[in-house]
């Protein structure tokens, strides 16, 4: 028996193997995949490095187009309000090829210490249609203020006030001077202290009778020998406490009481005078009241205790109230306000359902 060479069973092996065509359909070719918009960017990271406390620094992100259609950039979101888009509206479309510029602005503000920040870029590119580009920094200030914001509480009968201190301390590898801490509207005055010669500082503020009801805000600047920050701004509020405070204001209850319910109100005395309550009572005699002094001459809780079913009707007039030794709050009240429910709108509606106090046993199992 004779065998066909090696050589002619791989020739047929080869042709067998071989792919086929039918005429007018020729292969694919690789260079007619187009790789449609391409969104590059030269970096997507920008590092600021250190920076002043407060200072607007800018960059430029530049990008190409490295595929082989018309890239068009539809928005670019900062993710802060302190970083800002500048006019990229040349970049909307780019052709294969060209660049693009996306510049951006960052507001140091108030910030402190590291930051980092991203920018969104959404374009046609069909493989990255959103993309993150990135900055960072290391913001720096000449000198460290805390608190940054000063508060005093004023008592009313007081003649003076327990002050507020701000320490301030040096960044700076030099010693510095602090000089001439004054108010700006006179509301406040400060004094300075060295507390280690050339580095570290002390504020003490302090607010300046008469007091005005409510709040008070002012600013504190202090001079300084830095070129690069010559004034230190503190910022100081100060708060007259009323006299007698009641907390709530009022007592809400709900529309149904099923149980005894009890609400308390609390009384603080803020003056130097000793408080004294009497006579607590509520105007409906259906509520039981009872009062607890709670800090001798300072503190007081009144509770209120409502009964199941209690109602009060749409006209009625309820409320707490408590006699007092101060002759400016002789009778410190309290309403209480209860929310109806709604009337129904048709009297064809059913009224709702009243769930009984003793449910009914489970169904029995089985076939009915």
């Amino acid at each position: 028996m004779k065998f066909p060479s090696i050589l002619a069973c791989l020739a047929c092996a080869g042709l067998a193997a071989a792919p086929s065509y039918s005429s007018g359909q020729p292969a694919a070719s690789a260079a007619t995949n187009l790789l449609g918009p391409r969104m590059t960017f030269a970096t997507k990271v920008h590092h600021f490095g250190k920076i002043l406390g407060g200072e607007k620094v800018k960059w430029v992100y530049v990008l190409t187009n490295t595929g082989d259609q018309p890239l068009i950039i539809s928005n670019v979101a900062p993710g802060c309000h302190c970083t800002t888009v500048g006019d990229w509206t040349k970049a909307h479309e780019i052709e294969p090829g060209q660049r693009g510029e996306i510049p951006i602005q960052f507001d140091s503000g108030n910030f402190r210490s590291n930051i980092t920040r991203t920018i969104l870029v959404t374009s046609n590119d069909k493989l990255e249609p959103r993309q993150t580009l990135s900055l960072d920094c290391t913001i720096w200030r000449p000198f460290e203020v805390r608190p940054q914001s000063a508060h005093v509480n004023v008592t009313p009968d007081a003649i003076s006030n327990e002050p507020a201190v701000v320490d301030i301390t040096s960044q700076s590898d030099e010693p510095v001077t602090l000089s001439n801490p004054t108010s700006a509207n006179g509301k406040f005055k400060a004094e300075l202290k060295t507390k280690v010669p050339g580095k570290k500082f002390e504020v003490t503020i302090s607010a300046v009778p008469p007091f005005a009801p409510g709040n008070t805000v002012g600013t504190i600047t202090v001079n300084t020998s830095q070129s690069n920050m010559p004034v230190i701004n503190i910022t100081v509020s100060a708060t007259l406490q009323p006299a007698v405070f009641v907390s709530p204001t009022q007592i809400p209850l709900s529309p149904q009481i099923t149980r005894w319910t009890t609400n308390r109100v609390k009384i603080n005395a803020n003056s130097g005078k000793m408080l004294v309550l009497s006579d607590p009572r509520v105007s409906d005699t259906n509520v039981i009241v009872q009062i607890k002094e709670t800090v001798q001459g300072r503190e007081f809780q009144i509770a209120a205790a409502f009964p199941p079913g209690y109602q009060i009707a749409p006209n009625q007039k309820v409320e707490l109230s408590v006699k007092s030794n101060y002759p400016e709050f002789p009778l410190i009240t309290v309403p209480i306000h209860q929310i109806h429910p709604r009337p129904y709108a048709s009297s064809t509606l059913a009224a709702p359902k009243v769930m009984s106090q003793n449910p009914p046993p489970p169904p029995a199992t089985g076939h009915p």
